[in-house]
């Protein structure tokens, strides 16, 4: 359950950094 949310949360940073265009904090 957590490395599922972890590996969600990642790929939602990943997910804003390609749109946003910048590098948030990981």
């Amino acid at each position: 359950m957590k490395e599922g949310t972890v590996k969600e949360v990642i790929g939602v940073v990943i997910d804003v950094d390609f749109a946003g265009g910048e590098l948030p904090a990981i």
